[in-house]
């Protein structure tokens, strides 16, 4: 396995959206694509660029709730839980988490 890179996008010091980009062995992954808890609260992707897959951790608004902006990164697949998928439209390219546990994203284990 290469290093590994994680930055945060939003969602850290004040509550905000939570948007966080990992970078491991050659892929792009976004973590959370959230949107409030205030009005206009967006996550910055401005210069993130295409991504390989989006990994919701949960289904909360903050934390899910900007799936509009999957263009802005390249329309990329993604990846939840069940309980997750099943409230995500259902035109979404989805892949389904363990609620325990690892998987395999991409070839990396989240």
């Amino acid at each position: 396995m290469s290093a590994a890179s994680f930055l945060a996008l939003s969602g850290l010091g004040t509550k905000g959206p939570a948007c966080f980009l990992v970078e491991a062995d050659g892929r792009r992954l976004i973590l959370d694509l959230g949107y409030g808890p205030d009005p206009d609260a967006w996550p910055d992707l401005a210069g993130v660029g295409p991504v390989d897959a989006l990994l919701l951790s949960h289904g909360h608004r903050d934390h899910a709730g900007a799936l509009a902006l999957r263009a802005r990164i390249g329309n990329p697949p993604v990846w939840a839980t069940a309980s997750v998928l099943h409230r995500l439209p259902p035109d979404l390219p989805t892949h389904p988490l363990p609620l325990h546990g690892t998987a395999d994203v991409l070839g990396i284990a989240v």
